[in-house]
């Protein structure tokens, strides 16, 4: 491949375009640009650079590209976003929601999960009002009907259907059919935690405007014709991932549907979480990589055509490589790979003169003038960075091969010329480059980087490209003999055991695995303009010893620009309460400058969501924090003390504090069982007084009689750091204060830990008169269905003149303590 110059500007506009385009969809997704001046704009600059093209003057062709690219981007962002419904029903939650909607797609369907998307025709629930006359106050119940003339796309999901609803939707469940069914209708939440994944923008960029969380016992009536294009290509796609079930066995099967039809929904978590780690999790995203090896594929099927019609063979390939992505859904990697190939292709045939760069360049501006909010897309980002990474290494590779000679001498070329060793060298060349053009994108995503990438590549890129080509061949074959296709799946089924067994055994090793938080946009920027910079001068040196001299610096100033841009959410040398968003749950870390860190209950544990798994832990490293000196479980409700258990399992917790189980309560009996077992731990006991590195917490614990509800038996911490109080109030009901101030003299804090996320049970003005404080922490879900914080509450607070923070508002809240202050940290 070509070296990317300084006179390919002017020769290929598509070069500068392309990254004004992107920039203009940046900058416009904000609104800044009305679309009456970018699209003249655009439209003008394009016809220019046709003139300039014509007259043979170049020397304005790039200002204008990038005219052009930045005002086609601003106009079909602002296009896209105005399309947009957010929000159709125009409130956060709706239980009991009655829908019908035409099917659009098929996303996922397994016994544990059915997952599909729909537009939206027919919305109507139950609602109540309250008429006031005088002082006489009537409830009234009617009935909504919304009705939409323009259809907003909403994400349909069961979790674990029965049997019967399985097999009946996977027959029934067509694209184009209509269905209506009962559900809970949601807005999706943005970023609610530090790190956290903001689920209402990924959807906004996939056109899905909510949720709706079908009911097990909900009816189901699907009626109409399925799209005849839609339901075909479905039908023909499940019928593939059919047959390759019967054809292999259950560990190498969802693999292959994975590389053929992109259907990863069977694939085992455990398997899925070994690809990601060992930096091999391309190879099923169906990427550039599966496309080049259909590619090759149909270069081998057509190449007899070429010498008859040209023509004909290279519409023959590019059907192939169209089928394929409508096989696969069109899914961004594929729609950027498969267009990649055609317009080069293409260009090629015409007898254009082209490069790499230039034909990424004009893909990228194909898909997104298309559909501008695939540039927000993790998938683009990695699928383009990865494309990027391969030019550069095949731009270097001949120079680093040419080094290798120069410094080793003649008695190298031996080995230089064996194909095994060109091989391994060259594929550990393009992993590193793939690797380090990618690691912005890593870092901000995933929060690592790993070095098993390259023995794991070297491993599994040849082993998967051949069960990609093996398995298409079973496919054909079970048409012939299921003899020979069976034999054909066993090959595969080898074949996909030594990836297995090479990627989990790298996987288990915990070496080269680098986590990396606290990066920023302008460490981004830093590091790919060094990046390129060294590019720049190793091209001009003209000596090995030059050369590795510019290497070694830049990975030195990579290095000193981390330090010096990261930019940490908590400082070590300030005191920290953390509220934690766990939706309907509590869940509070308490960190002082010294670095002693404490948690106060550990948020929900359901069927299908671990708090601790999903959000504590992974907020747990994005804070920098590894050990946990001291845990405290307020009580046994699950919304407290479940997520509790992962911690422990992982050992993240020096020492567990519980409450005294009730012996009558079986469950609670149960619960501290499971939690005791895991780790150190201790029973609290009403006067326990805690304390460490100047933070000391003393239990207030009041346990009535044996068979008390568990919320007023809930332990109650007074804390005390950084010259601030601070009192924790678990679910504490009414009689659980009576007896709570009966007992305890001094309760004024400046901080109050709203008991049980605000409801009317609790929080009464006679616990406010003890208290007194001045700020107040309220842990509740957003739209929960108990309708917390309670109103009454609210008001008794604001009447104390009590400042509020709550979750189900602001997400998790930050509070740093200074001395004689408190002041909110603004972590988004």
């Amino acid at each position: 491949m070509k070296h990317l110059r300084f006179n390919d500007l002017l020769r290929f506009p598509a070069l500068i375009a392309a990254p004004g385009l992107m920039v203009g969809i940046l900058v416009n997704d904000y609104g800044y640009f009305p679309l009456w001046f970018s699209l003249p704009v655009s439209v003008t600059a394009l016809l220019l650079i046709l003139i300039f093209k014509l007259k043979d003057q170049n020397r304005l062709i790039p200002l204008l590209a990038l005219l052009f690219g930045f005002a086609s981007g601003a106009a079909t962002i602002s296009v896209s976003n105005a399309s947009f419904q957010s929000n159709p029903l125009g409130k956060l939650k709706q239980s009991d929601a009655d829908i019908t909607a035409k099917i659009s797609e098929i996303r996922v369907m397994t016994y544990e999960k059915i997952s599909f998307t729909g537009e939206v025709s027919l919305i109507r629930y139950d609602s109540t009002a309250v008429d006031t006359m005088g002082k006489k106050r009537t409830k009234r119940h009617f009935t909504v009907t919304k009705k939409f003339t323009e259809p907003p796309t909403l994400l349909f999901q069961i979790k674990n259907p029965d049997t019967a609803l399985y097999k009946s939707f996977k027959q029934q469940l067509l694209p184009g059919r209509e269905i209506s069914l009962q559900g809970r209708y949601a807005n999706p939440l943005n970023r609610r935690n530090p790190g956290g994944f903001d689920y209402a923008e990924y959807l906004k960029r996939e056109r899905i405007s909510a949720i709706v969380y079908v009911y097990p016992d909900s009816t189901y009536n699907i009626s109409g014709q399925p799209d005849l294009i839609a339901g075909s290509i479905y039908s023909f796609r499940q019928s593939i991932g059919d047959k390759i079930d019967q054809l292999h066995d259950k560990y190498t099967a969802p693999i292959l549907k994975g590389l053929i039809i992109a259907d990863r929904s069977t694939i085992d978590p455990e398997i899925m979480q070994n690809y990601i780690d060992t930096g091999i999790a391309h190879i099923l995203a169906v990427s550039g990589f599966n496309v080049a090896v259909i590619y090759l594929i149909t270069l081998l099927l057509f190449q007899r055509l070429k010498p008859y019609s040209r023509g004909a063979e290279l519409f023959a390939r590019i059907l192939i490589l169209f089928l394929f992505l409508i096989l696969t859904q069109f899914q961004v990697t594929v729609v950027r790979a498969v267009v990649m190939f055609s317009v080069y292709s293409l260009l090629k045939y015409s007898g254009r003169e082209t490069t790499g760069w230039n034909t990424l360049s004009i893909t990228i501006i194909l898909i997104l003038l298309v559909n501008p909010q695939d540039l927000f897309s993790t998938s683009f980002q990695l699928s383009v960075a990865a494309v990027v990474g391969l030019f550069l290494a095949e731009n270097i590779k001949s120079e680093v091969f040419r080094v290798w000679r120069g410094y080793f001498g003649e008695k190298s070329k031996k080995l230089l010329v064996s194909k095994p060793f060109f091989w391994v060298a060259e594929m550990v060349l393009v992993t590193l480059f793939v690797q380090l053009i990618m690691l912005p994108f890593l870092v901000v995503y995933f929060g690592r980087v790993t070095l098993l990438s390259i023995p794991a590549n070297i491993i599994a890129v040849p082993l998967s490209s051949f069960m990609l080509v093996n398995g298409i061949l079973t496919l054909f074959l079970s048409l012939i003999s299921n003899f020979l296709a069976s034999l054909s799946a066993a090959v595969s089924g080898l074949a996909n055991s030594i990836i297995d067994y090479t990627i989990g055994f790298l996987r288990h090793t915990n070496w080269g695995t680098i986590e990396i938080y606290d990066s920023t946009a302008f460490e981004a920027f830093a590091f790919y303009a060094l990046i390129a910079l060294s590019l720049i001068l190793i091209s001009a040196a003209n000596s090995f010893k030059k050369k590795s001299l510019i290497v070694l610096a830049t990975a030195v100033c990579i290095l000193l620009s981390h330090i010096m841009l990261q930019t940490p959410l908590l400082k070590p040398e300030e005191n920290y309460i953390i509220t934690v968003d766990v939706d309907q749950g509590d869940c509070y870390i308490l960190k002082t400058a010294s670095g002693e860190v404490w948690l106060i209950d550990a948020g929900v544990l359901g069927p299908t969501f671990d708090t601790g798994e999903a959000i504590i832990i992974p907020l747990l490293k994005r804070f920098g924090i590894e050990k946990i000196q001291h845990a405290f479980v307020s009580h046994y409700d699950l919304d407290h003390a479940g997520g509790m258990i992962s911690l422990m399992k992982k050992g993240l917790i020096k020492q567990l504090n519980l409450p005294p189980p009730d012996p009558a309560d079986t469950k609670e009996v149960a619960l501290f069982s499971i939690l005791a077992k895991y780790g150190k731990h201790k029973i609290y006991k009403t006067g326990d007084l805690f304390s460490a590195n100047g933070l000391s917490l003393k239990v207030f614990n009041q346990t009535p009689e044996t068979g008390a509800k568990s919320n007023s038996r809930s332990g109650v911490f007074m804390v005390n750091f950084a010259t601030h109080s601070v009192l924790f109030t678990g679910d504490l009901d009414r009689k659980g204060e009576k007896a709570l101030m009966e007992t305890e003299s001094n309760l004024r804090s400046e901080i109050l830990k709203v008991s049980h996320h605000g409801s009317s049970t609790g929080t009464s003005r006679a616990l406010l008169e003890e208290v007194k404080p001045a700020f107040a922490l309220i842990s509740a879900g957003v739209g929960n269905r108990y309708r917390h914080p309670s109103q009454k509450v609210l008001q008794r607070l604001e009447e104390a003149n009590t400042e509020t923070f709550r979750t189900d508002l602001e997400g998790c809240i930050i509070l740093q303590l200074d001395e004689g202050s408190i002041k909110k940290v603004n972590w988004r």
